[in-house]
């Protein structure tokens, strides 16, 4: 990556989203708050979003490098329709997981970020007022399934020629070759 014209190597290791190094990938959540609500993310509409603004930042953020950049933040897969509104140019990178070590990983996260399991931890999809009602166990299987669902859904939108669908085992294999 040439950030500021610097060669840096990219560490893409993080522990439930969190790195600890300023060059490695993060969700940039304070970048996308500014333009998305924090809470109820999956109730939102593009109603408040200011498109301008919006564009006017990451357009800033690509020419810094030389037009090529990279987020990667789980709830955009909420705002994927805005997103397109927004950059109508963009590609769309789906990393999917296998749904059974995806669904321990998220319950191992709740025990470990919040010593219990039955709080939600990463993405509300549209279907949490449903889920939040369920076993934890239930809750991150209908998690995984209704993002993956909505990402679908919106494939068909936006165009499936826009998105590139990566296996999360194998970007965990080798990241560098994946990208």
């Amino acid at each position: 990556i040439k950030l500021l014209k610097l060669n840096i190597k990219i560490d893409y290791k993080s522990k439930y989203g969190k790195t600890k190094k300023l060059f490695a990938p993060s969700e940039c959540g304070r970048f996308w708050y500014r333009f998305f609500k924090k809470d109820k993310v999956y109730l939102q509409d593009s109603s408040g979003v200011d498109i301008k603004y919006l564009r006017k930042s990451v357009n800033t953020l690509l020419y810094i490098n030389g037009g090529k950049f990279v987020f990667k933040n789980l709830n955009n897969c909420l705002r994927l329709l805005q997103l397109n509104k927004a950059f109508p140019n963009a590609v769309y990178l789906f990393v999917k997981r296998n749904t059974s070590d995806n669904a321990y990983s998220i319950l191992k996260a709740r025990q470990e970020l919040y010593g219990d399991i039955n709080s939600w931890f990463s993405v509300k999809p549209l279907e949490y007022d449903v889920l939040s009602k369920l076993s934890p166990e239930k809750q991150v299987i209908g998690q995984i399934n209704s993002t993956y669902n909505l990402i679908e859904k919106h494939k068909n939108i936006i165009g499936k020629r826009k998105f590139i669908t990566l296996n999360y085992e194998d970007f965990c294999n080798d990241s560098e070759a994946e990208m």
